[in-house]
């Protein structure tokens, strides 16, 4: 009996004893954290709350977050310079109220209970505080490299397309920045690293669409443009179309109009007959080679090249230039109706339809005011008509009638009558020529003159 009172008074020590331990818990953990507390990666366990507010409030204004750059060091920011931070005392508040005092037997071992890293923390850094600090870390992105979009060029060569990678510079995305310094402060990580914020390109060779492009680009540089020109068919190899299509910022392919134009006002100036000389089987000479002048064709540039860009967009390869002027659309340049002016012979040929009709000698320019050759066209008759002008020898200015007025050139040349030439044909004409006209026999003149319409090729060599 008096054995069983002996256990009974053990065990009412025993409880009462924990029950004093559980209360003195109670009301120490009502005052201060519970053992192994950390809050915001500071130790503030057994020390008072006051005591812990300061040592927080001390550690918050003192935090600095190390900014690196591919693993080198750049500069360190301190937070209370870039945000608004809580004061100890608040931190304190948040993070007692997560410890309950009464539970504080099964919290001790809840770690959730006893790192408490973020309470009362929250990035929110903004656009002036990040110019704020790119300043201070020294960021300049005009001093730094762009990053590069991958592209889309031709091979070596020029037979197909291959695609370029992209390069990752190192310019700072003000936003990402942002964005990682917030994290790492709602985090509480002590380090970023500016790479983590470089911005990236926009298009990048492994993306689907930019490969699916290059494809369509293959297709559709795939065969040549062929241009018609009058009765020529004028091939634009492929390796030229492939310099032409480019892909836009909204990656799209597009055909680079000013590379077009270009091309086209080359050719223009390599092919177009008004610009090139032709090889003529004139009537008393022989072969010869007459010189650019009035008379030919060439390309419209802008309707043309506008075609060109409308049929590649299409995906075709035939387009029809637009040509102004004349003997692009005939076998023979100049066509069978033409007046032929033959310096050396000094005689003038007209045919009609590939027949001559008239031929007379004339007198052309004297050797001090030669008859300027070239492929002219008549663009003016005047009957009767007055000469007006200055000799290009003595300086002269003249004013002369004439009955019959053929113009053919932009210098003032032209075929008339001239009832002052005694003489036609032969060696006259070196001194005694024309100031660089035709001189006709006024006998012969009107029958020239009727046989001759606006528009007929003069050929002069």
């Amino acid at each position: 009996m008096k054995a069983k009172k002996w256990i009974m008074s053990i065990l009412g020590g025993i409880v009462l004893l924990a029950g004093v331990i559980y209360l003195g818990g109670v009301f120490y953990f009502n005052n201060h954290f519970l053992f192994g507390t950390e809050v915001s990666g500071e130790r503030v366990d057994q020390v008072s709350l006051n005591e812990a507010a300061d040592k927080i409030d001390h550690n918050l204004k003192e935090r600095q977050v190390n900014v690196k750059e591919n693993g080198q060091a750049v500069g360190s920011l301190k937070l209370a310079d870039y945000v608004s931070l809580p004061s100890g005392s608040e931190v304190v508040k948040i993070a007692k109220a997560a410890q309950n005092s009464w539970a504080w037997p099964v919290e001790l071992f809840d770690q959730s209970k006893l790192k408490l890293q973020s309470v009362a923390l929250k990035g929110d850094v903004g656009e002036d505080a990040s110019n704020q600090a790119f300043k201070a870390l020294k960021i300049d992105n005009d001093q730094r490299e762009k990053s590069q979009d991958a592209e889309i060029q031709a091979t070596a060569d020029k037979k197909d397309y291959e695609i370029k990678a992209e390069k990752v510079g190192n310019q700072v995305d003000q936003s990402q920045f942002i964005s990682l310094l917030n994290t790492a402060i709602n985090k509480s990580k002590d380090a970023i690293d500016l790479k983590d914020a470089y911005i990236q390109p926009r298009v990048k060779a492994n993306d689907t669409s930019f490969k699916t492009m290059v494809t369509r680009l293959d297709q559709l540089a795939k065969d040549p443009l062929t241009m018609t020109v009058g009765t020529q068919k004028v091939e634009i190899p492929t390796e030229r179309v492939r310099q032409w299509l480019t892909v836009n910022d909204q990656d799209k392919i597009t055909v680079d109009q000013n590379a077009v134009d270009k091309y086209l006002a080359q050719w223009n100036q390599e092919n177009a007959g008004l610009w090139t000389s032709h090889s003529f089987n004139s009537t008393l000479s022989g072969q010869v080679t007459v010189q650019p002048g009035t008379y030919g064709w060439y390309l419209s540039e802008p309707k043309t090249s506008e075609a060109m860009v409308q049929a590649l967009n299409n995906n075709e390869h035939q387009v029809t230039a637009t040509v102004v002027g004349k003997g692009s659309d005939q076998d023979n340049f100049f066509g069978h109706t033409y007046v032929e002016v033959d310096i050396s012979k000094q005689k003038m040929l007209i045919y009609q339809n590939g027949n001559q009709v008239f031929s007379t000698d004339v007198a052309t320019g004297a050797d001090v005011t030669k008859t300027v050759p070239g492929a002219y066209q008549v663009w003016n008759k005047e009957s009767p008509s007055v000469l007006v002008g200055t000799n290009g020898y003595t300086g002269e200015a003249y004013r002369t009638p004439v009955s019959y007025w053929l113009a053919f050139d932009d210098r003032g040349q032209g075929i008339h009558d001239a009832s002052w030439q005694p003489k036609f044909g032969g060696d006259w004409y070196h001194e005694h020529g024309s100031n660089g006209c035709v001189n006709v026999s006024p006998d012969v003149m009107g029958q020239v003159f009727s046989l001759i319409e606006v528009g007929t090729p003069v050929i002069v060599f």
